[in-house]
């Protein structure tokens, strides 16, 4: 069938649903809700409505002139006007029919409704209910996104509702009476539907996000911010906006909900002159569509002054006016050809449908139904579903369209190709040759690494025997009897020949250790004994030195550390504080706790560092300008801040020349079950 024929068709169709409605009853008979009536009860046929249109009149006025209510043959539609309406109706609820019932008022997104339910013949008037999307979650009967009222008419009594409706959009009404599993059931089935829009929304909203980030398309942009414009309408239109914006939606509800009209026509403009590039097919469509998009930010403008009454019917018109030239466009480019133009086209022909039911309705020609008051909303889904085809079509076409391409490009390669092996038959003769020497390179550092572990070994073997020698000769004196004075000597011989083994096998390990990566031997230990040796030792090699120690570390907290390691490097920073400073100036030694960070600072008044120099101390073979006279290998900080690094601390130097240095090794508290990871060497 043509597009034509179809056009023709869907006119037909709106004009019959589009028949007068039937005339207003002569009277508002009760409602009568027994324990035999139906689980829903519909209010259509039994309203009579009172126009305020300054909202001035209070429930009093109202009461004392009850004959200006004029009946309704069916549900109220005051049309796209912010007047505020008066709604009466009677209700029976006969002895010995106790079940509960509860009042729900249709469309959700209604601003504010206020409900008195007064019985008959009762001189206490009870208070007003107020529900709507300009009242506060809290202050509602239900938190629901339905408008609900409970009854609270007694059985055997007859009470007159007066429903007072003041609305931020069209002034509608539809009422029911329903039972608690009816009122259970529809709360259900409206999670159910609004669930399925935003489900459809979201999905779609997620493919054109992806589809941007990995194209670039400008189309896919705008089709995001129009899904995002239109997502939040439709939230104020179902109800599910107040319910998320909690205590805000007496504030905010209104105001971002019908934003989303002139958000989603400028966005939709934006997505339909990208994908089908409407400046270039049709210059007078795109200016039309370009007057229109100004007039809806011109409405948005307004909207946050004087509300959106004021420009409700400029909405409407710019909004039909978008959809039914989008639909002209579209339809003329698949008649010309254009494959995926025809999907767009059915697209902007639902949501055009869904426009006109929902602008005749706002105008009163349309009951307000279900169908009516959700006409935009389901236009709207099949809208997206229809465009997510078609962009999915215009991909595919893409995706042809770069595999020819490709296959050009595969040609030019292949050219390219030839030209190219030339080039590396040029350039192999190089590479072979850099190859070979890069090889050369490689043997020699192999043998180098060889002859290095050879020469560990060697120097391993040779230390050891002497060293033993000496241990066990200096044990053999000691049993014998001796002055407490030579005793004391031995002693001291023996912690220094200890420190002597210590240093041996350190150094050993540091030569080594110069692989890509290696890791410290932990172990159990106390820091605060270690300290206290050290100190012992540092005493023992300097007499007449004074070493002032303040160990500020619980006793009976142990770490894991490699004890030999941190013995070398804090004897280093002991020894330096000695060799760089006069006997008379004492060294300190300061050992916390900071943050789970152990901190041991040893600090002397001695020549101090040079202020450019003091970057390069931790270099190997590095001594400063002014202690060329002290004798020294430029090693001691080196292994100090690799021992640091081994342990996942680090080494922070303070000096002045002439004043003094302060070293600061922080080393990390290690658990009982740390296992370090390895580090890379330096040389």
């Amino acid at each position: 069938m043509r597009p034509g024929r179809i056009a023709l068709a869907l006119v037909f169709c709106l004009g019959t649903l589009l028949l007068p409605a039937a005339p207003a009853r002569a009277g508002a008979p009760a409602i009568t809700l027994a324990a035999d009536a139906p689980a829903t009860v519909a209010v259509s046929g039994h309203m009579e409505v009172l126009r305020d249109p300054p909202g001035t009149m209070s429930l009093d006025d109202v009461l004392a002139d009850p004959g200006r209510f004029r009946p309704l043959a069916r549900d109220y539609n005051g049309g796209q006007t912010d007047d505020v309406s008066w709604l009466h109706f009677v209700v029976s609820i006969p002895a010995g029919a106790p079940e509960r019932w509860s009042l729900v008022m249709s469309p959700p997104y209604m601003g504010s409704l206020t409900v008195w339910q007064i019985p008959r013949g009762s001189v206490v008037r009870p208070g007003p209910q107020r529900t709507g999307t300009q009242v506060a979650i809290e202050e509602r009967p239900y938190r629901l996104a339905l408008t609900v009222v409970p009854v609270t008419i007694a059985p055997g009594e007859t009470a007159d509702i007066y429903v007072r409706l003041a609305s931020a959009s069209a002034s509608l009404l539809r009422a029911e009476f329903l039972r608690p599993h009816a009122l259970q059931a529809r709360s259900s089935w409206m999670a159910v539907f609004v669930g399925l829009i935003a489900g459809v929304l979201g999905f779609a909203f997620i493919g054109g996000a992806v589809h941007w980030l990995w194209l670039r398309d400008p189309s896919y942009f705008w089709y995001c911010a129009f899904l995002a414009n239109v997502g939040v309408l439709h939230l104020y239109l179902t109800g599910g906006l107040a319910m998320l914006l909690g205590n805000a939606a007496p504030l905010l509800s209104a105001t971002l909900g019908l934003s989303g009209v002139p958000g989603s026509i400028a966005c939709f403009f934006l997505f339909f002159h990208t994908a089908l590039d409407i400046r270039g097919n049709f210059p007078k469509i795109y200016r039309l569509q370009r007057i229109v998009i100004v007039l809806a930010v011109i409405c948005l403008l307004v909207m946050q002054v004087s509300g959106y009454h004021a420009v409700a019917n400029l909405l409407d018109i710019s909004v039909l006016l978008t959809a039914w030239t989008a639909i002209y466009a579209a339809l003329t480019l698949a008649r010309r050809g254009n494959q995926t133009a025809f999907l767009f086209g059915a697209a902007f022909l639902a949501a055009a449908v869904g426009v006109t039911v929902t602008t005749t309705r706002s105008l009163g020609l349309w009951p307000p139904t279900f169908f009516t008051e959700y006409a935009y909303t389901i236009g709207n889904v099949v809208q997206v579903l229809l465009l997510s085809v078609g962009l999915a079509a215009r991909l595919k076409l893409a995706d042809q369209a770069k595999l020819l391409a490709e296959e050009a490009s595969r040609l030019a390669s292949e050219q390219a190709e030839t030209h190219a092996r030339r080039l590396v038959a040029e350039r192999t003769g190089e590479l072979v040759r850099a190859k070979n020497e890069l090889e050369m390179a490689l043997a020699q550092e192999r043998d180098a690494i060889r002859q290095q572990a050879q020469f560990i070994d060697m120097i391993s073997h040779e230390y050891r025997t002497p060293l033993a020698i000496l241990s066990s000769n200096l044990d053999t004196l000691m049993l014998q009897p001796v002055h407490e004075e030579d005793k004391a000597t031995a002693e001291r011989m023996k912690r220094a020949l200890r420190r002597l083994v210590d240093i041996f096998e350190t150094g050993l390990r540091q030569i080594g250790a110069d692989t890509p990566a290696t890791q410290p031997r932990l172990e159990v230990l106390r820091l605060p004994a270690l300290l206290a040796d050290l100190v012992r030792q540092a005493l023992d090699s300097q007499p007449g030195r004074t070493i002032e120690a303040r160990l500020e570390l619980p006793q009976d907290e142990p770490m894991r550390g490699d004890a030999a390691l941190l013995k070398v490097a804090l004897a280093n920073l002991l020894a330096n504080a000695c060799k760089y400073s006069t006997p008379d100036k004492p060294v300190l030694l300061h050992a916390y706790e900071e943050d789970a960070t152990i901190v041991i600072s040893v600090s002397d008044k001695g020549i101090g560092i040079p202020a450019r120099e003091l970057p390069h101390v931790s270099e190997k073979y590095f001594r400063a300008s002014n202690s060329r006279t002290v004798p020294g290998t430029g090693l001691g900080l080196t292994i100090v801040d690799r021992v640091a690094r081994l342990h996942e601390g680090h080494l922070h130097l303070d000096s002045v020349e002439g004043e003094g240095t302060t070293a600061r090794l922080f080393l990390p508290r290690h658990k009982p079950g740390y296992s370090p990871r390895p580090i890379a060497t330096t040389s």
